[in-house]
């Protein structure tokens, strides 16, 4: 085979490639443009060839991109530009709607070094990693979607036990540290059995939407509101004393016990609540205790009649 074929064959395998292919010389002129880039970036051959680098894209992050066309062009040394870092090289601007979030096309970047008449070239490979981007995105959203699920309730949509004992001790950590009280509430529907027994389940979850609709609205934007199990709940309230406590625990049980008939008007449907507080005084008190005497202190609301609190 002749050398003119050979050198044909070789500019048709460049040309043929599936990556994006460029060369530039010591000045960062292009001496070399594969159909690849062509197609993508709209840029004939005939008006790149010869062209500096940054006339043709002055937008690219010429700083990480020259300190690694000195590598090549100066040492041989061939270098990678990393999507995770970089994003992209050439801004080429992406069509497809399922990728509205991303503006250009990802891009992993290798710079291989060009032995030319006893100097380097840069070829600068360009691999289109968009589609694997947008994969790792949606996976990575899944998987955080099936975490925060993983921490709520699915019928109200307060927070549930997971995330209670995950949560739980570092605020009461912070509570000792920076010596603040907090307060644990816990709440029960008086007499919920009979509600599902007598009206089904879908009443029930009527009720449990109530009260929470209700929780939602009265609670604190920084209480954490969870659905302990059944018909109990907790609000996790830091920064606050059993006093405060009691004053808000009270509004919720008139608010349900007003607006309860909305939902059954033949019952009048209350609430209990157990209250216990952290402080510094208790500082030893772990999670588990806490939950343990607003507990104690709500049953003795239950053994004392319901539709009451009892501050432990």
């Amino acid at each position: 085979m002749v050398k003119s074929e050979q050198t044909k064959i070789y500019q048709d395998a460049f040309n043929c490639m599936t990556v994006g292919l460029f060369i530039l010389d010591q000045a960062y002129n292009i001496v070399a443009w594969n159909d690849w880039m062509q197609t993508k970036t709209t840029l004939l051959k005939d008006t790149v060839l010869g062209e500096n680098i940054k006339t043709i894209f002055p937008d690219i992050n010429y700083k990480r991109f020259e300190w690694a066309l000195e590598q090549v062009l100066g040492f041989g040394a061939p270098q990678i530009l990393s999507q995770l870092l970089n994003k992209f090289l050439i801004p080429i601007p992406l069509s497809n709607t399922i990728h509205e979030y991303m503006e250009h096309m990802q891009q992993h970047i290798e710079i291989l070094a060009i032995p030319h008449e006893g100097k380097w070239m840069a070829m600068v490979v360009i691999r289109d990693v968009t589609d694997s981007v947008h994969q790792k995105n949606m996976l990575m959203q899944l998987g955080q979607k099936f975490e925060e699920e993983s921490y709520h309730d699915a019928l109200t949509g307060a927070h549930n036990r997971r995330y209670l004992w995950e949560h739980l001790q570092p605020i009461l950590a912070s509570a000792k540290r920076e010596e603040f009280p907090v307060a644990c509430v816990m709440y029960d529907l008086d007499h919920f059995k009979l509600v599902n027994d007598d009206y089904g389940h879908d009443m029930g979850d009527k009720v449990l939407l109530l009260f929470v609709k209700l929780m939602n609205e009265l609670k604190r934007k920084s209480d954490v509101f969870i659905r302990y199990g059944g018909e109990e709940f907790l609000v996790i309230m830091s920064h606050c004393s059993a006093e405060n406590a009691l004053q808000q625990a009270t509004r919720i049980l008139k608010a349900f016990k007003k607006e309860a008939v909305t939902v059954l008007p033949n019952e009048a449907l209350t609430c209990s609540a157990g209250i216990a507080v952290y402080s510094s005084e208790n500082g030893a008190m772990v999670a588990e205790e806490l939950i343990e005497h607003a507990d104690k202190a709500l049953y003795q609301a239950k053994e004392d009649g319901r539709n009451r609190i009892v501050v432990y």
